[in-house]
């Protein structure tokens, strides 16, 4: 796949390290995966098919918005979704930008780099999704 893509950006002088180029290979894996979950989501062939001319044909923003309180999510559960997608999307820049991440976090001191990895565990045990009541979610290969 990567010689007819190098080939297509040479003839349209596309730079394929320049930000526009890396939005557009981000919004198509991301349009890739939704794709992919609504396919696995679905219980046949129709409703796919069905799924996806819904997106063209009868969306709309009004009622993507108004089921949002109904999710069964409290404040404090948009909280910690919002910090950690803040977190995601902090580290994912940091990354895609060049900035050296884990060896900047192998110089620090020692008693930071535990702090730092107690704090995520925190995270994870204070905010995290499970106990009595909770359902497991059906995960996107759970069907294979």
């Amino acid at each position: 796949m990567e010689k007819p893509t190098e080939n297509f950006c040479k003839k349209f002088h596309i730079n394929q390290n320049g930000f526009g180029y890396r939005i557009f290979r981000f919004v198509k894996l991301m349009i890739i995966v939704c794709f992919g979950e609504m396919v696995f989501a679905a219980s046949s062939g129709a409703q796919i098919i069905t799924m996806i001319q819904s997106l063209f044909t009868r969306f709309d923003w009004a009622d993507a918005w108004s089921t949002i309180p109904y999710l069964g999510m409290d404040a404090w559960d948009y909280i910690t979704v919002g910090v950690a997608f803040v977190i995601v999307v902090i580290v994912d820049v940091l990354k895609e930008i060049g900035y050296p991440i884990r060896k900047v976090f192998e110089t620090k001191p020692l008693v930071i780099r535990w702090s730092i990895l107690y704090l995520v565990i925190f995270y994870i045990i204070f905010f995290g999704a499970y106990g009595p009541g909770y359902d497991i979610i059906k995960m996107m290969y759970a069907g294979f």
